[in-house]
């Protein structure tokens, strides 16, 4: 009667070691689960952040804005910005295609200086004339009503030269009143220039003073006398 209770006791320490072993040993066909990173898709969230490939994922860089002026004379100011910079296509944007095929073909290199004298309205446009350091002027037509957008200047004399005898002595006495003295040379003779000299210019032209040469309309040192 012993022995019975003996065996069972010895079985189920068999049994326990048994199972104490198994429990230690590592499963021999284990399950991988992937790791998921915290907020990537749990309850529709957004996925893992990935790197863009160059190719397709990157943004293209924006295009710069191009800006046109809005008033005539700043608008010619850029065009001849542009020329001096060798900018074309800025050029190309700011001037009709015959204008700008005009501006490339000045012969020679001009003095690229500019300064602002004036701009008059006539039928839609602004003409504006600027001159450089060397006398020479240049007129500028601008489309008023293309002031802030593409291809606003129409038309371009260089050199220019005045189609009137007042308008001669107004740009002389204009360029007096500046202070440009190579701009008076070339509209006058040196002995016009030189009677001037030193003494204010007036407010207002006095066209009686001075002597054009009807003859020399449309080119240089047509101003050929004073009379104080």
């Amino acid at each position: 009667m012993m022995g019975t209770p003996r065996r069972l006791l010895l079985g189920l320490v068999i049994a326990a070691t048994v199972a104490t072993a198994a429990c230690g040993q590592p499963a021999t066909n284990p399950q991988t689960v992937p790791e998921t990173p915290p907020g990537a898709g749990a309850f529709g969230g957004p996925g893992p952040a990935t790197t863009p490939s160059p190719a397709t994922g990157q943004s293209p860089a924006a295009s710069p804005q191009v800006n046109y002026p809005r008033n005539a004379m700043p608008y010619a100011e850029a065009v001849l910005t542009a020329w001096r910079a060798g900018q074309r296509e800025r050029l190309a944007a700011l001037t009709t295609p015959e204008v700008y095929e005009q501006i490339l073909e000045i012969p020679g290199q001009p003095d690229q200086t500019w300064s602002p004298d004036w701009c008059e309205g006539a039928a839609g446009s602004s003409y504006c004339l600027l001159f450089n350091r060397d006398g020479n002027a240049i007129v500028l037509r601008v489309t008023n009503q293309l002031l802030g957008k593409v291809h606003g200047v129409s038309e371009v004399r260089f050199p220019y030269f005045a189609a009137s005898e007042m308008d001669y002595v107004r740009e002389f006495v204009e360029a007096w009143r500046m202070g440009h003295r190579q701009r008076m040379l070339m509209l006058a003779t040196p002995e016009v220039v030189d009677a001037v000299a030193g003494k204010p210019a007036p407010q207002n032209p006095d066209y009686d003073k001075f002597e054009v040469d009807p003859s020399k309309i449309g080119a240089a040192h047509a101003i050929t006398g004073y009379v104080p």
